[in-house]
């Protein structure tokens, strides 16, 4: 359980003659009459003009988050680049597993409501979420393009369900040892890219398919088949990879859209010799928190709490590829254009939008930045690329 008070450690760490603070801050929040509880690990020193980068880290079954604020690697990363990690827990329930009755903390995600016991009723996790998501933008000065999840086995699970669910909101996601259920399969207008690690030693796997080990080579992709095409079902990807080996890892990088007017990016790795755990590189010799950190902070997806457009085909821009920054816009409402760069700055703000054709000029350096078209509460959200 975690503790009742407001801050409760201070880390202090020398970097390059300067001190670097890292504050714990242990919040409550109540979502659906219950009590839930997070840890937050935030620097001390000034965030920077657009904001701290935020990562989320979701913890396994019967796990919370002490422990995932202990072992995950996270805390000490967040400190290193100056970014805030939070470590939620999941609620406890007594669920019915081989026949027996066990109590133990789980995430929302597959068909565990089906292993209730009797007169019990998951609680909605992505609620949960997005109150916390909210509370520490009230609380912190956050980078809005920068919003990252990572989670462990049935963390994972449901890391991968809230980042589908929450594409809009969620800028990439990464876990290890747990993948999205059938049930939390769904396509939604906007995706965040996905990586998903598991080890050939990972026993929760591995014994499905009576092995001790999973070969390492590309026929891991036939016993992950099911997992893999629920993730490019939900991120409308191809079936097309290319792929990256090393000694010790396979990863399948799988990035063809079927649909022209959406990028998406779903990664797959095989981790020789791992097991049923994340590595911390000291339970392992790899640091994933890190692998992951240097994966998340070039991606800047701008998010919020819009609805989202139903049909982007609503809203047609063109040509982007741009040689000089201006556009064609095509959208059957009026509203209004915002622009910002990847680190979340906004370069343009409140340029009007009529309902039919609009020709923008801008004046842009090469490179990428987002698009952001609103209308009441509804938004259309599109990368730009200038060269």
């Amino acid at each position: 359980m975690l503790k009742n008070s407001l801050l409760s450690t201070i880390v202090l760490f020398y970097a390059s003659g300067i001190l670097i603070a890292q504050q714990r801050i242990d919040k409550i929040l109540y979502a659906e009459s219950e009590k839930r509880e997070y840890i937050v690990a935030v620097p001390s020193n000034q965030p920077p003009p657009e904001g701290f980068p935020l990562v989320f880290m979701f913890h396994g079954t019967g796990g919370d988050g002490e422990k995932f604020f202990n072992i995950s690697g996270w805390k000490e990363n967040a400190l290193a680049n100056d970014f805030i990690a939070v470590f939620p827990s999941a609620l406890r329930y007594c669920l019915i597993e081989d026949g027996q009755q066990n109590r133990t903390t789980k995430w929302n995600c597959k068909d565990l409501s089906e292993n209730l016991c009797s007169g019990q009723q998951m609680k909605d996790d992505v609620l949960f979420f997005e109150q916390m998501l909210d509370s520490l933008k009230s609380d912190f000065e956050i980078n809005p393009c920068k919003i990252y999840v990572s989670g462990f086995s049935n963390g994972s699970c449901f890391g991968s369900k809230l980042s589908v669910a929450l594409g809009h909101k969620i800028t990439a996601y990464g876990g290890v040892g747990g993948f999205m259920g059938m049930d939390d399969t769904l396509q939604n207008a906007v995706s965040a890219p996905m990586w998903l690690m598991v080890g050939t030693e990972d026993n929760r796997f591995t014994e499905a398919f009576g092995l001790t080990e999973f070969p390492f080579n590309d026929s891991i992709l036939i016993y992950f088949n099911g997992a893999v095409q629920r993730y490019l079902y939900s991120l409308q990807l191809k079936y097309e990879y290319t792929k990256e080996e090393l000694p010790n890892a396979l990863t399948y990088r799988f990035n063809t859209s079927f649909n022209p007017n959406k990028s998406g990016e779903f990664k797959f790795t095989l981790i020789k010799n791992l097991t049923h755990q994340y590595p911390n590189g000291n339970n392992f010799p790899v640091n994933i928190s890190q692998i992951f950190w240097d994966y998340f902070k070039d991606l800047c997806q701008l998010v919020g709490t819009e609805e989202i457009l139903e049909e982007s085909s609503t809203i047609i821009i063109y040509p982007n590829p741009s040689p000089s920054g201006e556009l064609i816009i095509e959208s059957g409402t009026s509203g209004m254009l915002d622009l910002y760069n990847l680190s979340g700055e906004n370069l343009l703000l409140g340029q009007l939008i009529h309902s039919g054709l609009n020709k923008i000029k801008f004046n842009l350096s090469p490179g990428f930045y987002f698009l952001k078209i609103y209308s009441g509460k509804h938004s259309h959200i599109e990368k730009l690329v200038v060269y």
